[in-house]
């Protein structure tokens, strides 16, 4: 599930097991960047954000051990700026 508000820069992204149907889990403690959903494979999801990547970059964070620490960056920023990814 993805939350923002209108004005804010930053978004909330939420997430729980495809066949549960308990409470939705905050991905981020601290909203710091703006992130889009891109899709998942199994547990890990991929995001697009601007997080120290002012252009964009794609990052790959495993449900299972969600910790920043663990992301991988996928795509690392460029010289040009990601216009779209999906």
């Amino acid at each position: 599930m993805h939350v923002c508000q209108s004005a804010a820069p930053n978004d909330h992204i939420f997430y729980r097991p495809f066949q549960e149907s308990g409470p939705f889990f905050p991905l981020f403690q601290r909203i710091d960047a703006h992130y889009r959903f891109i899709g998942n494979v199994g547990s890990t999801c991929y995001l697009e954000t601007d997080r120290h990547a002012p252009r964009g970059c794609i990052l790959a964070i495993d449900l299972v051990s969600p910790e920043c620490k663990r992301w991988r960056l996928i795509l690392p920023e460029q010289e040009d700026s990601i216009a779209f990814s999906t």
